[in-house]
């Protein structure tokens, strides 16, 4: 039965992997909207940089499961019966449920549960490839995700990548509706750093930002490669590279010996005008972002493996700059317009990519047309105002097919 305004206020449960800095746009709406009542289970414990506002907290109810992250093995005891006991009484509590992606362990409990209780749910998703399972018991458990997405109320896709993915599947396009994944407008941040080019020695050097974790799947070295033969065309240009590897994640390990192999290549290369910054706190992103004439997010193809959405995107278009990225990544079709305000790259092949970054800083007219088109485009998928609506479409059936074009 469709839900309508007269049964308002929605209890609307959302189960969330983890508050970040970039989903307050996301919470802000929805709490704001008085057709919803809110209700939120976050998974992982809070990060001490990226705390959800009192503002928020004081709107909603809300609770913190409190695992490191969201993979199966992370969970304890304890709190694995936390999270089945906080999804129970939740999905009793809710008109409807909203999840993040069918693949993590609380979607499936939260499917389960809605599923015996003859309750709505809505899966937000970004995934645009199959996952890759090499045993048996983990092939069996992914095809519960294919399960979930053709039997959940409505899939929320992130943009055409995922919507053509869901479609794959069997999922009908009339349960179908594009849910924009929004980031923070980093042109509305104000600065509160004013000095990084006189501490980098950018004055006057057009400075290729690349913005992200340095793990092996990133691709920094085909950046690394691409910038050799980029500075041998251009004088007076500059990497900067702001990240590393995060303890948070499990490829940790991993990714610190990576980072280190980029700092050597780096070094053999003979690249002096490449900074290595190091992570940057989410609070300070925008000031480093500022000080970049093109951004290149040079995700490789690894084995295989893909970036889900890639959020650098939508914060390099915010500030409205040429994207140069590659087709691994899932929310590139959204955010970058071949030949428009970026390029769209073989994964891989970083002399193309050394070639596209010469063709736009050799061309100051179509640096200027590719700026001002990629601010455009982010204006155009960035809707936080329309997070309440597409909601309260799917909630009264989600009959209205969602349009492929969202520019």
């Amino acid at each position: 039965m469709a839900l309508t305004e007269d049964r308002c206020p929605v209890k609307l449960l959302i189960v969330w992997p983890g508050y970040r800095k970039f989903n307050r746009l996301f919470f802000r709406h929805l709490a704001d909207d008085p057709r919803f009542e809110i209700r939120i289970i976050w998974i992982r414990k809070f990060n001490p940089e990226e705390v959800p506002p009192d503002s928020l907290l004081a709107r909603v109810k809300w609770q913190v499961i409190g695992s490191d992250n969201i993979r199966v093995s992370s969970y304890t005891i304890e709190n694995f019966f936390k999270l089945v006991v906080a999804l129970w009484k939740g999905c009793g509590w809710a008109d409807v449920v909203l999840t993040s992606t069918q693949a993590p362990l609380h979607s499936k409990i939260a499917y389960i549960f809605c599923r015996l209780r003859r309750q709505k749910i809505l899966i937000k998703t970004e995934q645009w490839v199959p996952f890759r399972a090499t045993s048996l018991a983990m092939k069996l458990y992914k095809r519960l995700d294919t399960h979930i997405l053709r039997h959940c109320h409505i899939v929320l896709p992130h943009g055409r990548n995922q919507m053509n993915f869901a479609r794959s599947l069997g999922v009908p396009p009339k349960r179908l509706l594009v849910l924009p994944f929004l980031s923070e407008d980093l042109a509305a941040v104000p600065p509160l750093e004013t000095d990084l080019k006189g501490r980098f020695d950018l004055a006057g050097k057009k400075v290729i930002l690349y913005f992200g974790r340095i793990t092996p799947r990133k691709g920094l070295q085909d950046l690394l490669r691409a910038f050799s033969k980029v500075t041998a065309a251009i004088h007076n240009t500059a990497l900067l590279v702001c990240g590393g590897a995060d303890p948070r994640f499990l490829d940790f390990s991993e990714a610190t010996s990576y980072e280190l192999e980029c700092r050597t290549m780096a070094k053999e290369l003979g690249l002096g005008n490449i900074t290595f910054v190091g992570p940057i706190p989410p609070a300070n992103k925008q000031d480093y972002f500022r000080l970049a004439d093109i951004f290149v997010h040079p995700h490789t193809n690894l084995g295989g493996l893909v970036e889900g959405w890639g959020l650098v995107l939508n914060e390099a278009a915010s500030l409205g700059l040429p994207i140069i990225t590659t087709d691994r990544v899932g929310g590139a079709p959204d955010l970058v317009e071949a030949g428009g305000s970026g390029y769209i790259i073989p994964a891989g092949d970083w002399k193309i990519m050394a070639d596209k970054i010469i063709e736009l800083l050799g061309d100051e007219g179509k640096m200027e047309r590719f700026s001002q088109r990629s601010r455009v485009i982010f204006e155009n998928y960035h809707r936080p105002g329309d997070i309440p609506d597409i909601l309260w479409r799917a909630l009264e059936g989600g009959e209205t097919e969602a349009s492929d074009h969202y520019r």
